[in-house]
């Protein structure tokens, strides 16, 4: 059944993907600039040092992104208050919008389908996404299952 629905699942991508894209380039952000504003909206302010890690790339190549992303109101750095030489990075409110944007495009083609749906399918399916959202918000704590 989960080998059917990855199969289904795919062919709605494929189906929806022409608004998608047209709703994400309208973010102008390179995937790399879209995963650091991802990281500080989900984590919080971050030094550059701890920045460059998660990313696995070096500090010029975090410095070069951010002020990419300082240009464009996306991020804001400001002096760290446990050591003032360094700096933390925070994403601003522009740029949880731009994020907001780039993952309701995920959500823009399907949209005008699922708008189709007779009720009693509309409502069976907001009920699984209601269980997938409980299941996505009790695990979010847990580590990672194994493969």
């Amino acid at each position: 059944m989960l080998h059917e629905l990855a199969g289904v699942m795919r062919l709605l991508e494929q189906a929806t993907w022409g608004p998608r894209i047209d709703a994400l380039t309208q973010v102008a952000l390179t995937p790399q600039q879209l995963r650091l504003v991802g990281l500080l909206a989900l984590d919080g302010p971050k030094r550059l040092t701890d920045l460059a890690t998660q990313l696995g790339v070096s500090m010029p190549t975090v410095s070069g992104l951010l002020d990419r992303l300082s240009q464009h109101g996306m991020i804001q750095r400001t002096e760290d208050p446990l050591d003032r030489r360094a700096k933390t990075v925070q994403v601003t409110a522009k740029g949880t919008e731009a994020l907001r944007a780039m993952l309701a495009a995920e959500f823009l083609g399907p949209i005008h389908f699922i708008r189709a749906l007779p009720t009693d399918q509309l409502q069976a399916l907001v009920g699984a996404v209601r269980t997938l959202v409980q299941i996505a918000q009790s695990q979010q704590d847990s580590p990672p299952p194994q493969p």
